[in-house]
């Protein structure tokens, strides 16, 4: 049948020789490294995963704390306008109430010098009156009497002016 001969027998020892060493010397290893090397893909992979999520969520949270420090912004500026307008009207009550009361103590001022005015009016007219009545009763009057009228006179024109 078949004629085998002894060089193929040995060539086909060599072979699988030859494939044993292969196997062991050469394949193991590379599949080694071929294993390791997916296994850091992976790890790297895993951690490029990480990396991003921990991006998304601290972007996440750097966007909801700028939102939020905003809004804080908006609300302080608002109290401040709120308060500079309180403190502005304020000052305008102030100022209105310091004008009224000046005003209120010049008027009052003015009527105290009115009043001193008239006082001094008053008593010149009185004056005047004796005077007047003076030169009207010397001709037709005795001293004693003329007296008597002008103090009566002096004391209605007195009682009439402090009132």
């Amino acid at each position: 049948m078949l004629d085998i001969n002894s060089t193929v027998i040995v060539q086909i020892l060599n072979l699988v020789i030859f494939f044993i060493i292969f196997v062991t010397l050469l394949y193991k290893p590379l599949m080694n490294i071929i294993k390791e090397r997916q296994e850091q893909m992976i790890k790297h992979v895993e951690e490029a995963e990480r990396v991003k999520n921990e991006s998304i969520e601290a972007r996440k949270q750097y966007l909801e704390l700028h939102e939020k420090l905003q809004s804080q912004g908006a609300s302080i500026i608002k109290d401040y306008k709120d308060e500079g307008e309180r403190i502005k009207n304020e000052q305008i009550s102030q100022g209105k109430q310091e004008a009224r009361r000046i005003i209120d103590h010049a008027n009052a001022e003015i009527e105290h010098q009115k009043e001193v005015a008239l006082q001094g009016l008053k008593e010149k007219a009185v004056e005047l009156a004796i005077k007047i009545s003076e030169k009207a009763l010397v001709d037709s009057l005795d001293v004693r009497t003329q007296q008597l009228i002008i103090d009566r006179v002096a004391e209605k024109v007195r009682a009439s002016g402090n009132e």
